[in-house]
């Protein structure tokens, strides 16, 4: 009967020799694999075989987890040679064991940042460069017809990848000159290389017996008959050794790189038993109005439940010392919250959001989604929902239904190119309306009214950009102040550009929010020339802006979703 990961790990601190255990994961093409890192005593410069071997027949008899065992001196010798397997492998996170009679945890000393990064690309380069010179050997010398010195140089060729891999995948390099041995020991972690010689079928086992006897009898100045029909098969054995070998470590690189791109951590949120009717909400920081909040949802709507996404506080005071003299001080909040309900909304969710400020005097954006909606959506692959409902603060629910899924973001190349087309289609068309206000500026004395509803329309377009960059998130109501309030809570923008302190921009930023209705509604015009002028300034600063940021995040996911060589 094979045991939980708990009753393994029981088992294995029994051991007294078990400093720390570690629950890390091998990423491979279409998931990711468990694995246990454990670690014995700094005390051990080598691991005995007693000790390896009672390890072996836990895991060999009782689990189908993969394991690794490192002794605390190797670990930290890595550690300072940049090896991200340790580095990601041993973050705190991952560590689900610790003996206290042992020495702290290894910590990495040097800081995960670019240049981390590029120290390790770099490394990756020089380590599998250096293979270029045994090929290049092993094809001279077949071309001479030296079939045996071609067989060593291949032999050459393909150890130095295995062990490449090995270190990448697993920590450590398999202390052997036989591929043969290479081939195994990699084959738990990285499945498609433990076939690089199908050892079934008689022809490449006896294949693979003369490249491994090769090795040996060249070390040793002797002879051995090599053909040309054997040539030619290792040879196209180490071309796709090095196509997978570098097609793993991009993957695995690229798994790295997610971890140090994914900032913000990931919050699971887990619920009680399924015949709970509450499930547990994660502490958040006490909040009487958020609190008043969700009773009046309760009330208005068949709530099921909120998350939010972010809160912006504000508070002002005044003091005035001519008679009559005074002071004062004013708190004020914002939310943005996302809603999913039972039902569709019968009453659409600003006049929502218009009731909810009349009676607690707090600024709400919601975003709302049905039940229905989310499974649906969820089901099907949806980055937005997928990332708000594990990142989001949990405020209430009524069962686990949604938190039980513990979504995760999708990260693939097509993504990323549907992001960036959503952004430039948005953009130039935002940028086409400013252009149309330049040729006005120039040449017609249009009403003002007019330029203002364009640049009104021009920034809804940059703001349903943003969105869309940053959230994947496509609002389906598009008043400007709420597309604005959304894209507050990722990037100052428009608090900078728009409100700031000054009168001037806050006036035009009204006139802004309500170009629309002033051309749907008045035909008298009650905005200026130089006010449609100043307008035009603000969202031609914004556009710059919100242009520089975007492409800035549009870089960091192109790394996120497209997985780039490295090696």
């Amino acid at each position: 009967m094979k045991l939980s990961e708990q009753q393994i790990i029981n088992k294995l601190i029994s051991l007294m020799e078990i400093a720390m255990i570690y629950r890390s994961q091998v990423d491979r093409k279409l998931h990711s694999e468990p694995v246990l890192i454990i670690i014995v005593d700094r005390s051990w410069t080598s691991l005995p075989a007693e000790l390896l071997a009672t390890i072996a027949k836990i895991f060999r008899e009782e689990t189908d987890y993969l394991y690794l065992t490192f002794s605390l001196e190797y670990i930290e010798q890595q550690l300072n040679e940049y090896n991200l397997f340790f580095v990601y492998g041993l973050r705190k996170e991952n560590l689900i064991y610790c003996n206290p009679k042992m020495p702290n945890a290894p910590i990495c000393e040097n800081t995960v940042n670019e240049d981390f990064f590029s120290r390790v690309k770099n490394q990756l380069k020089k380590k599998l460069g250096e293979t270029n010179r045994f090929w290049e050997n092993a094809i001279t010398s077949a071309k001479k017809s030296d079939f045996q010195k071609a067989a060593f140089m291949f032999h050459n060729y393909m150890e130095l990848f295995f062990r490449a891999v090995e270190l990448f995948m697993k920590g450590k390099e398999k202390e052997s000159h036989r591929i043969r041995e290479h081939q195994s020991y990699i084959e738990d972690f990285v499945p498609e290389l433990g076939g690089v010689f199908h050892t079934e079928v008689e022809n490449e086992q006896k294949v693979l017996d003369l490249l491994d006897e090769v090795y040996v009898v060249e070390t040793l100045n002797d002879k051995i008959k090599v053909g040309k029909e054997q040539i030619d098969v290792i040879k196209s054995k180490a071309e796709w050794l090095n196509y997978t070998v570098r097609k793993v470590i991009n993957r695995q690189y690229h798994a790295f790189e997610l971890k140090h791109l994914t900032s913000s951590p990931r919050v699971i949120k887990e619920g009680d038993p399924q015949n709970d009717t509450e499930i547990a909400v994660p502490e958040i920081e006490e909040d009487r109005l958020l609190e008043q909040l969700i009773e009046l949802l309760k009330s208005k709507v068949n709530l099921h439940s909120v998350y939010l996404i972010g809160r912006q506080d504000k508070i002002s005071s005044w003091e005035t010392y001519v008679t009559p003299v005074g002071k004062g001080l004013k708190q004020s909040a914002s939310y943005t919250l996302l809603m999913v309900t039972r039902d569709y909304l019968s009453i659409p969710f600003f006049e929502l959001a218009d009731d909810i400020y009349n009676r607690l005097s707090c600024r709400v954006s919601i975003i709302d989604y049905s039940l229905d909606e989310v499974c649906y959506k969820i089901d099907r692959g949806n980055n937005f929902l997928d990332r708000f409902l594990t990142e989001a603060k949990l405020l209430f629910a009524q069962d686990n239904h949604l938190t039980s899924l513990n979504r995760e973001p999708h990260y693939y190349e097509n993504n990323w190119k549907r992001i960036h087309k959503v952004w430039k289609a948005r953009f130039k068309r935002s940028r086409y309306l400013l252009s149309i206000l330049v040729d006005a500026y120039q040449e017609m004395d249009e009403d003002p009214t007019v330029k203002m509803g364009i640049m009104h329309y021009a920034l809804e377009q940059v703001c349903l950009g943003l969105l869309y960059v940053f959230w994947e998130f496509r609002p389906s109501h598009k008043k400007l102040n709420y597309l604005f309030h959304l894209c507050s809570n990722f990037t100052p923008l428009p608090d900078e550009i728009f409100a700031g302190t000054s009168h001037t921009r806050n006036h035009i930023y009204q006139l802004l929010l309500n170009a629309d209705h002033q051309m749907r509604f008045k035909t008298k015009a009650k905005i200026s020339k130089k006010e449609a002028e100043q307008a035009f300034n603000l969202c031609t600063d914004f556009m710059v802006e919100a242009r520089r940021v975007a492409e800035a995040e549009l870089q960091r996911l192109k790394r996120l979703h497209c997985i780039e060589d490295v090696v």
